[in-house]
């Protein structure tokens, strides 16, 4: 199936919120700045516990309808809250803050919310999942920056 042009670059936004963004970012603060590497490592792994922890007691099916065959399915194809959006938001907010510079803070701000509009566009989640995904990474970006 082939893609828009306009869709495409969407689904490239989209990988910001990705797990191989993280683990590049974690790898090049190894040689940068070993407490920021601690902090992403810690905040990439409350991010998972919570995220699981919510979608194994609530469910809400996807924008596209995605189908849900298995228990495993069932907390990965929910759509509460979105991993997109807190993993984004917690990579952005460790990143602006470690270093507290106005062109760093545009563009963390701009891929928060770049990255929160494509998974809508992308019919993957509603805004309200992005929305909570994005408060918790604040909170879970606040929690490392201020606990390890």
């Amino acid at each position: 199936m082939s893609m828009t042009p306009g869709k495409e670059v969407i689904t490239d936004i989209t990988s910001f919120g990705g797990m191989p963004i993280f683990l590049v970012a974690i790898f090049l603060f190894y040689f940068a700045d070993q407490t920021m590497m601690w902090r992403l490592i810690a905040a990439i792994i409350v991010a998972y516990v919570v995220t699981i922890a919510i979608r194994a007691v609530y469910f809400k099916r996807r924008p596209d309808k995605s189908k849900v065959h298995t228990a495993v399915d069932r907390i990965a194809q929910s759509s509460f809250p979105s991993l997109h959006a807190m993993r984004s938001t917690i990579l952005a907010i460790l990143v602006m803050m470690f270093y507290q510079h106005p062109a760093v803070y545009v563009v963390g701000i701009s891929i928060i919310v770049v990255t929160g509009f494509s998974r809508v566009f992308l019919k993957r989640h509603d805004s309200v999942d992005v929305i909570a995904g994005t408060i918790i990474g604040v909170l879970i970006s606040a929690g490392a920056f201020l606990f390890v």
